[in-house]
């Protein structure tokens, strides 16, 4: 499995991804004494927003790109169409909703960041599927980086307001999306690689929209189960909460990179070669209890940076039980997109997400929050289990 080329490309991209990552996880810890608390809790409450945003504008074609040119070397996706559909119309959609939970003079600046997210995702996706990981390690220092950068920057005169804090995201997100675009379009024409499109988009972007509801429904929650039940959170336990969602999330990051760099070679395939899959699930299994033991570890450590009441164990628990699911859930992701599986992909997310969504009723129905951090673990348990005991066969497709 070892690949000296491919663990460069993890590397290059984990560290650069987790140099990012760490600027979040250094906000949600209240660590910055010249940005106010408030303004930080609801400048990170605007990134998950940005991000639910960016989930629907880019509708999944990033993973339906990064699949097909990672069999496909000698193609390059048309971006024009993109743009027609879904990425403008969707982010005007966007940017209007969000003045139901933001101020209108922040739409602006989610059209534009979310625009420029889904393009970069585009590009970046390509380049991943093509192994030019340092230009896309470079990529992820265009982002948060750069946004925390801004707006330490306007703290020297003044504490940053969320307005200044979404202008920064924004800003970043622009950096980064021209830096990837010029680099595509130089590997490209050096390259003459003949242009092709993602076929089935809507499909594509139901996988896409569901995806990121599996893995990030809770956050999505702390939006509306407010309006729902009465019994909420209060400061103390919204800022851990949103601390501990950084856990998962720098997880997140660094699988989703390990698997641009090793889904392309280790995935599973179909029910014509079950002892290649019974092979790889065994391999996969061990390193899911490895990346547990040592998530938790780390998350333990990290635990004390939080900057306010002490979190116990038992809270952060079910965030450090995302990290070996996320690893599998991405594998069976790629490996039924990659295999022309994608109405069952979906299939099994809705079913996973339905039984999310119960889930969620009975919390509102109990009138308690307590039990949301489970929520994400429950639909993505679901989900392994969906995609590893159901066959992959031609019905399914």
């Amino acid at each position: 499995m070892l690949d000296l080329a491919r663990l460069r490309g993890v590397l290059f991209l984990g560290g650069t991804g987790l140099a990012s990552a760490a600027v979040l996880l250094l906000l949600a810890s209240h660590q910055v004494p010249a940005f106010e608390r408030d303004v930080t809790s609801s400048l990170l409450l605007g990134i998950q927003w940005h991000m639910l945003g960016f989930t629907i504008c880019k509708f999944g074609v990033d993973y339906a790109i990064f699949a097909l040119l990672s069999q496909k070397q000698d193609s390059t996706i048309q971006l024009r169409p993109l743009l027609k559909f879904p990425v403008i119309p969707l982010a005007l959609v966007f940017a209007c909703s969000s003045v139901f939970f933001f101020p209108a003079s922040l739409a602006p600046l989610f059209f534009l960041a979310v625009t420029c997210d889904a393009i970069a995702s585009f590009r970046g996706a390509e380049l991943n599927a093509k192994q030019y990981y340092g230009v896309s390690a470079v990529g992820n220092l265009l982002n948060y980086p750069v946004m925390l950068a801004i707006l330490l920057t306007i703290a020297n005169d003044h504490p940053p307001t969320l307005q200044e804090g979404i202008a920064s995201f924004a800003a970043a997100s622009l950096m980064r999306a021209a830096w990837l675009s010029f680099q595509h379009r130089r590997i490209a024409a050096a390259a003459s690689l003949r242009s092709t499109t993602v076929e089935n988009v809507p499909l594509t972007g139901m996988q896409g929209i569901m995806n990121w509801t599996l893995f990030r429904a809770d956050q999505l929650a702390l939006l509306y189960l407010p309006m729902l039940a009465a019994s909420s959170f209060n400061e103390t336990q919204l800022t851990q909460y949103i601390f501990l969602t950084r856990l998962p999330e720098i997880g997140t990051g660094i699988l989703v990179l390990f698997g641009t760099v090793y889904f392309p070679n280790y995935f599973l395939r179909d029910d014509r070669e079950q002892g290649h899959k019974s092979k790889t699930i065994r391999m996969y299994f061990k390193l899911s209890v490895g990346l547990f033991i040592a998530g938790t570890v780390v998350g333990v450590l990290v635990l004390p940076l939080f900057n306010g009441t002490r979190i116990d164990f038992a809270t952060a628990l079910p965030f450090f039980l995302q990290l070996p699911l996320i690893l599998w859930a991405n594998l069976i992701t790629y490996s039924m997109q990659s295999q022309g599986r994608l109405s069952m992909l979906v299939t099994h997310a809705l079913l996973a997400g339905v039984a999310g969504l119960l889930f969620i009723a009975g919390l509102v129905v109990a009138d308690s929050h307590r039990m949301l951090s489970w929520l994400v673990p429950i639909q993505l348990s679901i989900f392994i289990l969906l995609g590893l005991l159901r066959p992959w066969n031609k019905k399914g497709k």
